[in-house]
């Protein structure tokens, strides 16, 4: 049975955030919706509140007043004050329930992630059409990773090309066929990461084998143009092998591939992992080189394959 346009649009998906006049992204000019989600935990992660499913409570300490409004709130007392009258939050007992948000009024405390319907996305996205067309942009979903998010993933890219707006994911690849397959269906360019070539070593660095998705980018590959994006992590993956083995193996993709993204490293994300409470294992690594980066470089475009340098 065929789903009505107007249930379709009321479908609700959980988002963190939306980003306007995104350039790194896909072509032109781009709204990036970030959906919550992701069946990897890389320890470089620079969006860590993305991995949840669902919304999670932050905690902004420097906005934070100790007027102690919050504490009385909280169903299971997790918030505390200690002696120095500074606030803990025991992040264990927290259920994210987001009840001590609304009492706090310096916004030290905010939820991320929302639900939203498919027309409330095309709504706030909508204000960049002006950009799209001048441009040659679109709209990218990202994550997390959008695809396990099937249902409502698919309900909007196909609501943009409804549009004719330009689509693209990113995506670790990390998912079932399934589901990575319905949703590049209404792509127009997909990014796919492979963090580590070498699938102990994936592993280790992510949590999961590299096994479903390589595999998956070979499938990817014979459906549609892909751009294949590797983060360059010091101390993690950052060897002249890995980038060889990845460039080789983006070589046998064909001429799907467009290109290879270098991402080197940065601390962007560092303090976010503060707000939820969690550990940040690199806080002692530093950004590669450009000389590093160069050498890199140099690797993939000997397999004849373009190389673009992120941010």
């Amino acid at each position: 049975m065929t789903t009505s346009p107007a249930v379709l649009l009321d479908l609700k998906g959980c988002i963190f955030d939306i980003e306007h006049f995104a350039v790194h992204d896909g072509p032109g000019i781009r709204s990036l919706v970030f959906l919550k989600g992701c069946p990897l935990r890389c320890s470089w992660c620079a969006n860590p509140e993305s991995q949840g499913t669902e919304p999670e409570l932050m905690y902004y300490e420097p906005s934070c007043t100790r007027c102690d409004l919050c504490v009385p709130t909280c169903p299971t007392r997790a918030i505390t004050v200690r002696p120095d009258s500074r606030m803990t939050i025991e992040w264990q007992q927290c259920t994210n329930c987001g009840a001590c948000v609304e009492p706090c009024i310096t916004r030290a405390l905010r939820m991320v992630g929302k639900h939203l319907s498919v027309a409330e996305v095309v709504h706030e996205v909508e204000k960049d059409r002006l950009f799209y067309r001048r441009s040659g942009g679109g709209v990218t979903l990202g994550g997390g990773e959008p695809a396990l998010q099937t249902e409502f993933a698919c309900a909007l890219l196909k609501e943009f090309q409804k549009r004719f707006v330009h689509t693209a994911i990113e995506t670790c690849g990390c998912v079932s066929w399934d589901r990575l397959n319905q949703v590049i269906r209404h792509c127009d360019l997909v990014y796919f990461d492979i963090k580590c070539m070498d699938a102990t070593r994936h592993r280790e660095l992510t949590g999961v084998s590299n096994e479903l998705i390589l595999s998956n980018a070979e499938r990817v590959s014979r459906e549609k143009p892909m751009a294949i994006r590797i983060p360059v992590i010091p101390g993690c993956n950052d060897s002249e092998e890995n980038i060889r083995n990845t460039a080789r193996f983006a070589k046998r993709l064909g001429q799907s591939v467009k290109q290879i993204e270098l991402l080197p490293y940065h601390q962007f994300g560092e303090s976010k992992y503060r707000r939820l409470g969690r550990k940040y294992t690199l806080h002692d690594t530093q950004r590669p080189g450009d000389d590093r980066v160069d050498a890199f470089r140099s690797i993939v475009e000997a397999y004849g394959i373009r190389v673009h340098i992120g941010q």
